[in-house]
């Protein structure tokens, strides 16, 4: 059972969500595969995990296609799923979009080839790398500046 503070994050997560340009309500993972297909590597969107014990999923084009994590939340913070073994070692955040913001940032930083997905087939080389999102729409011009603000 949640707590009430975790209660209102999810409130205000979902609130989020509502106005995102690139959370995609109705996509699946071969929806996401194919939204992504003729985008740069690092384009990403959030959409809603098919695990019901998460809350969402990012997917993200890579140099090998497209694949995606799920976000977990737990005692009141984000974090991206992990082998368990690793858990312990990423970070966690208050907010979906610190999670993105940090993860964008790490794309460009020295250490950008550190994280890296933990692939189905047990790959581990290959680095996540968030550039941008793929918007749904192209939101308005007050909306885009709302988000840059916030």
């Amino acid at each position: 059972k949640l707590s009430e503070e975790e209660q209102v994050i999810l409130k205000e997560t979902y609130n989020y969500l509502d106005n995102c340009l690139y959370f995609y309500q109705d996509f699946q993972m071969e929806a996401a595969r194919l939204r992504l297909n003729n985008y740069q590597v690092g384009t990403f969107l959030l959409r809603p995990s098919s695990d019901p014990n998460y809350l969402l999923s990012l997917s993200v084009k890579t140099s090998r296609g497209t694949t995606s994590v799920r976000i977990a939340f737990k005692n009141k913070k984000f974090y991206l799923d992990s082998d368990p073994n690793m858990r312990h070692q990423l970070p966690t955040f208050d907010s979906i979009p610190s999670l993105l913001h940090s993860y964008m940032k790490l794309a460009t930083s020295v250490h950008k080839n550190r994280v890296v997905f933990l692939e189905a087939s047990g790959r581990k080389d290959t680095p996540i790398s968030l550039k941008k999102p793929c918007l749904r729409v192209v939101g308005s011009l007050k909306h885009l500046c709302r988000l840059v603000i916030h």
